[in-house]
């Protein structure tokens, strides 16, 4: 990272944007017009480092660490991540350019510590050892436990060796041995990967109902040691759609409407779903938002004026043979006057819509 010009012996940091003339050459320019930002602080942070390290400014993880401990986390992970991508980190036998790419990943896995290393370690699920499948995932694994394992006196390695017990004990116990793992002081983290049982807890329904939500593609599985794991996020991005619209009953309950009412609406396309019953499920998801937007807009429309008389309910214009789809789209299109009478307990109640007249065009 760091060269001496060997001529005035001054350091010359690769960020700058000269780099002076070495060994009477030309000119070297800079890697790019556009310096990254995680470059310029990795080697602030080096260079900080080098003149006696008071004062630096840097990511939780490398505070209390001397130079030889920083640089030996960083090329830790620097080499597995080469791995990882099929390839080797081999310093001395690539360009200054490509160097600069490397640490400036860990840099930014460095600022986001530990969660961006937990996402690293994921990767091996996506690249588990070209075509090994399980057995090169867990070959990874190991190979990375043992490295850890032998150079945990340094203090930057014993720092990624804490977090990756804790990543093998809580998201795949199987790989490792437990006592060939440190126990360590779970904290409030959350596993981002969860078991079949898991995912039906937090989704609130029978695990039979996850191999559904497989079918219809709305999880994706990953197999390991015969058994299926989940991504948390998926399994949390998919429960909180549903708990944050409706089912059938609360879209009921919530617009006053009968499930048959409810249904018309629904297959006429007037209000919205995110899920309709099929093969694979029988639950209804009704989109909340656009259904609280229809009664917001039709609010907008209703009359601000006295209704006049004459004016009919709800009831009287469906027995004139007003379908509530027939009704709202009228409502939409301006063809009747309405009023709105707002039910505190039911904001959204389609009965708050009276005093319905025809307009004469």
């Amino acid at each position: 990272m760091i060269d001496m010009h060997s001529g005035t012996g001054k350091r010359l940091n690769w960020y700058r944007r000269y780099l002076n003339k070495f060994d009477d050459t030309d000119v070297i320019n800079s890697l790019s017009d556009v310096v990254p930002f995680e470059a310029i602080k990795l080697s602030q942070y080096i260079e900080a480092l080098l003149q006696g390290g008071n004062g630096i400014s840097c990511p939780e993880i490398l505070q209390g660490l001397e130079l030889r401990e920083s640089l030996s986390l960083i090329h830790f992970i620097v080499h597995y991540r080469s791995r990882l991508l099929g390839g080797s980190f081999q310093p001395l036998s690539i360009t200054n350019g490509e160097l600069v790419q490397h640490y400036q990943y860990v840099w930014a896995m460095f600022e986001n510590w530990p969660d961006a290393y937990y996402k690293f370690l994921n990767q091996y699920l996506e690249h588990p050892m070209s075509n090994k499948g399980v057995g090169g995932l867990n070959k990874h694994f190991r190979d990375l436990y043992e490295s850890l394992h032998r150079q945990s006196e340094n203090k930057g390695i014993a720092r990624i060796k804490v977090e990756f017990d804790h990543y093998i004990e809580n998201y795949w116990p199987s790989v490792l041995e437990s006592k060939r793992i440190t126990r360590i002081q779970l904290t409030t983290r959350e596993r981002n990967v969860v078991s079949k049982k898991e995912a039906a807890k937090i989704l609130n329904c029978h695990p039979d109902r996850v191999d559904k939500l497989v079918q219809q593609q709305k999880l994706t599985p990953r197999v390991f040691e015969g058994k299926k794991h989940y991504s948390r996020e998926q399994v949390e991005g998919l429960a909180m759609q549903i708990s944050s619209n409706w089912t059938m009953d609360e879209a009921c309950e919530a617009l006053q409407l009968t499930r048959y009412q409810l249904k018309q609406l629904l297959d006429a396309g007037i209000l919205h779903t995110l899920q309709r019953p099929d093969t694979f499920n029988r639950d209804w998801i009704i989109d909340k938002v656009q259904c609280q937007q229809l009664i917001v807009s039709l609010c907008q429309k209703a009359r601000k004026k006295t209704p006049p008389s004459g004016a009919l309910s709800m009831t009287s214009m469906q027995r004139r043979g007003y379908s509530i789809v027939r009704l709202v789209l009228a409502m939409q299109a301006g063809q009747i006057e309405f009023g709105y009478s707002h039910d505190v307990e039911h904001p959204l109640s389609c009965k708050q819509f009276t005093d319905f007249t025809l307009n004469n065009y």
